[in-house]
């Protein structure tokens, strides 16, 4: 059974439980007015029905998200594949410009006429210009498709986030429901007598292990907005003792230059976190293998983050001075225990418009992970 089908049947369970529970300690033996134990198994099979109904459109809201999610993994997927089209289309167009600039390329129309020995040379080299402007031409199209493309990828991937965002708050709103089930049952049973003792210490363990589950994930989420809160705070301090920089493990380095919060207002919307960025340039291996070097488009994060090695792998977009990037998180590192949220490999400090790690140093972003 996977792990969502055992938070389904442990969720039924919880409407068991309390209705049970209630069918025990409300009881009042040899009372007239209680109830049969028959009448409080119907009202338990009813309530027992709504919940199972309210779990089965859970399990399909479920389900949508987790398809939703797959959208967002490919879209994003899409995103970078045309962010990288972008970068190529402008390192081609620098090379060509270079190139032209070293050779003297740019050629005048009277050059042309002087120089060609006859009219069919003046053909020629007219149509050979002409097919030179033409290429120019098509090369900077491509490029504007490129960048048209990358900026629907993210224009749907914000939509998607968004609308998994909401399905998430209907699970919330279907969990609400059940215990509304529950409770307009307490109301029918408040007489009810004893029944099915076994029964109820069965479903009361499920719901306890229920629980124990829902405080569990409730005591990793406040770790981690803790973390971030800490890791604020300590920037904050940081920043005004002026004391540029924090180091990191592995192959994830930062750089030692003053932060900078950037120049534009952060995005708003599902899952946006704004943390301090710094940047690293090292060539080798990152902590789960892949590659690190010039152009490479990682991040690093903190070992520090709760179950950080489960973010590998995960795209992360990054949103700094009006620009977006999407990178993966492929490396870690101790990045002063947290104060830095994530830190950039050259591909992606480059694509925010920084030649180099010293150029970034140290500047706040808006990023949030997708998935």
């Amino acid at each position: 059974m996977t792990k969502r089908e055992n938070v389904i049947s442990a969720f039924i369970a919880f409407g068991r439980v309390a209705l049970c529970a209630l069918l025990v300690l409300c009881a009042v033996p040899a009372r007239s007015l209680a109830i049969s134990v028959d009448e409080a198994q119907r009202a338990l099979d009813s309530a027992e029905a709504q919940v199972a109904a309210i779990s089965e459109e859970y399990t399909q809201i479920q389900q949508q998200i987790e398809d939703l999610q797959t959208q967002i993994n490919e879209t994003a997927d899409e995103a970078m594949a045309a962010q990288q089209a972008v970068i190529d289309g402008q390192a081609a167009i620098s090379e060509a410009a270079n190139y032209e600039y070293r050779h003297d390329t740019n050629v005048s129309l009277l050059t042309i006429i002087l120089e060609s020995d006859s009219f069919s040379d003046l053909l020629k080299n007219l149509d050979y210009m002409s097919r030179i402007m033409e290429h120019h031409a098509s090369v900077i199209e491509e490029q504007k498709a490129n960048k048209e493309r990358f900026d629907e990828a993210i224009d749907a991937l914000n939509a998607q986030m968004s609308t998994q965002e909401a399905l998430k708050d209907t699970l919330d709103q279907k969990r609400e429901e059940a215990q509304a089930v529950v409770a307009g049952a307490e109301a029918q049973l408040a007489d009810a007598q004893a029944a099915e003792a076994a029964r109820l210490e069965q479903l009361r363990r499920e719901a306890e292990a229920l629980a124990r589950a829902r405080a569990e994930e409730e005591a990793r989420k406040a770790a981690e907005e803790q973390a971030a809160k800490d890791a604020e705070a300590a920037a904050k301090a940081e920043q005004e003792a002026n004391q540029g920089g924090d180091s990191s493990s592995g192959n994830s380095g930062n750089s030692g230059n003053q932060g900078s919060s950037g120049g534009s207002s952060a995005p708003s919307g599902a899952g946006w976190q704004t943390g301090w960025a710094t940047a690293y340039n090292v060539v080798g291996t990152t902590a789960n293998g892949s590659q690190c070097g010039p152009g490479t488009m990682g991040v690093a994060v903190p070992m520090s983050w709760p179950n950080y090695r489960s973010y590998f792998g995960k795209k992360v977009e990054i949103s700094y001075g009006g620009v977006t990037v999407l990178a993966v998180i492929n490396d870690c590192g101790y990045m002063g225990g947290g104060i830095t949220s994530l830190d950039l490999q050259p591909g992606v400090y480059a694509k925010l418009g920084y030649p180099t790690a010293e150029d970034w140093g140290r500047r706040k972003v808006s990023y949030r992970i997708l998935g």
